[in-house]
């Protein structure tokens, strides 16, 4: 979330919508989502994961 572009001198998220997956959730206007690869495969399997 600190990440700092090299072409940019702002926060990588002042310049996209992040989202963090927590739930099968996911934002129709999120640009990136960081996800654990188990919580990914969880929300394509439609299973449904503890946090």
């Amino acid at each position: 979330m600190n990440y700092l572009p090299s072409d940019d001198n702002r926060k990588f998220t002042e310049l996209y919508n992040v989202q963090r997956l927590r739930s099968h959730y996911i934002a129709s206007d999120s640009q990136v989502c960081i996800s654990t690869i188990q919580r990914l495969y969880s929300i394509l399997k439609g299973e449904v994961m503890a946090e």
